[in-house]
């Protein structure tokens, strides 16, 4: 896929929270051309996995670790005082879309409400990008 995306910029999902040797591993990415790893840390919220985060960070010079999982107004900060040049963040609220419940359901997921979407907060992530800055 590296090779596929050419000279676009790579990035590599957070399935890389689910391997065991997150160093190797991050050895082999940096070896085949991935410019930046998007990781919670191996854990749901990235806060939780400052540590491993941070010392990631300093197990590569040439990857770009990109902390994303429960980045917020309140925690962004965090991830700026130890360095970290790029967060991953949704920046969401949700908003009602109609009233009343639906007649059935389209949805299986318990984060997803049938009658709210989730909407990019352009007041959060102006928040999270002064907080970063």
């Amino acid at each position: 896929m590296v090779d596929l995306a050419g000279p676009m910029h790579f990035t590599f999902h957070r399935a890389f929270d689910w391997v065991v040797d997150k160093k190797r591993a991050l050895q082999q990415l940096e070896a085949i051309g991935v410019k930046t790893v998007l990781t919670s840390g191996g854990v749901a919220q990235a806060e939780k996995g400052l540590d491993l985060l941070s010392e990631l960070k300093g197990h590569t010079s040439n990857i770009t670790i990109m902390p994303g999982g429960g980045i917020t107004v309140k925690n962004a900060h965090k991830f700026k005082e130890v360095g970290f040049k790029a967060l991953h963040f949704s920046g969401s609220t949700f908003r009602q879309v109609g009233p009343g419940q639906p007649p059935l359901s389209f949805t299986s997921n318990k984060h997803l409400q049938e009658m709210h979407i989730a909407v990019t907060n352009e007041a959060v992530v102006r928040q999270i990008v002064q907080i970063v800055k």
